[in-house]
């Protein structure tokens, strides 16, 4: 049993790492564009671990709106194709929150509605 001590703490090291390291996901937001007009079409994308289950959501002066939930494709993109009706010139902040398994990570972009 004294052999294979080492090789345990080894494994057990190893397991703890790796579960540490993955608690978190990468999420990237980009915007396209980064300021439209009222009623033009955004492309939000958000990039990170396929599979993920991804929510956007934007928060205009007057209150959020959240979208349907996407699932990341095989190359790590969530993608929503908003159509802004807001009127009034503002900053809104746009957010993406995923999950995969017991992983969770968010990511955001300013908007500029003119």
């Amino acid at each position: 049993m004294k052999r294979l001590g080492p090789v345990v703490l080894i494994l057990a090291t190893l397991i703890i790492t790796r579960a540490t390291a993955q608690e978190k996901l990468t999420v990237k937001v980009v915007l396209d564009p980064p300021t439209l007009y009222a009623g033009d079409r955004l492309t939000v994308t958000a990039q990170t671990t396929p599979g993920a289950s991804c929510t956007m959501t934007i928060r205009f002066r007057a209150g959020a709106w959240t979208a349907p939930s996407r699932t990341a494709d095989e190359s790590g993109k969530a993608i929503w194709t908003p159509s802004t009706a807001q009127r009034n010139p503002q900053q809104a902040e746009v957010s993406v929150d995923c999950t995969l398994n017991s992983q969770k990570g968010s990511g955001s972009a300013q908007l500029t509605i003119r």
